[in-house]
């Protein structure tokens, strides 16, 4: 936190980036590569973690930034909400939901949700859901990966929820599963992009925020 950029380009240096792995593959390939465009000088070190383990590194000074889903707990840290990302619900292509274009939340009373190790924030998120709407969480099939529970749900072992970034770049048509839009804009998640308070770089986090919402739209 000692550096201080000389040039009118805050972005120069390295910065050590820590990012959660349900984001890392699906925003970062987009956003390195209009860093090395537009800021030249700029290195980014990218470590992929778990929630509690990004938020410790992030106290500790392993991170200088890191990318993950809110809230994030263990500061004092600077958050900086850059998007919200829509859930979509995915399932095997002979479920009776396909018939569906949209997934009212009715639709999943006493379905069984896949859902991540309860490391994950979003695990967290599938948990409240299904309570929201009368479901039951498959707690004996935690996934390690959104491509684990994707998996076993074109397998016909449950439900997932799966958020947009992901379904974007993972899941095409005639794939193993097919997804739908949840009706109604209240299940999502938070992303965004925090430091520690009073980082001396803030000017160049905020930059990188930018780029980030940009780099979502």
């Amino acid at each position: 936190e000692d550096f201080r950029a000389t040039s009118a380009d805050p972005l120069v240096g390295t910065i050590r980036l820590g990012v959660s792995p349900t984001l890392g593959a699906y925003l970062m390939p987009a956003l390195v590569a209009r860093l090395h465009r537009e800021h030249p000088t700029l290195r980014v070190h990218v470590r992929e973690g778990l929630p509690t383990a990004l938020a410790s590194g992030l106290a500790t000074g392993v991170h200088d930034l890191i990318l993950a889903q809110l809230p994030v707990t263990g500061g004092p840290f600077h958050s900086e909400r850059l998007f919200r990302e829509p859930l979509y619900v995915a399932m095997a292509s002979d479920h009776p939901l396909v018939a569906k274009t949209i997934i009212a939340p009715s639709d999943l009373r006493g379905t069984s949700l896949l859902t991540l190790q309860p490391e994950y924030r979003l695990a967290e998120q599938v948990a409240a859901i299904a309570v929201d709407v009368g479901a039951s969480v498959m707690r004996d099939y935690e996934g390690t990966s959104l491509d684990a529970i994707r998996q076993m749900a074109g397998m016909g072992m449950g439900l997932a929820v799966l958020p947009e970034l992901y379904v974007r770049q993972e899941v095409r048509e005639g794939d193993d599963v097919v997804v739908r839009p949840i009706k109604g804009s209240r299940y999502y998640r938070e992303i965004g992009l925090l430091w520690r308070q009073g980082a001396g770089r803030a000017p160049a986090y905020g930059v990188i925020a930018g780029l980030l919402r940009t780099v979502f739209a």
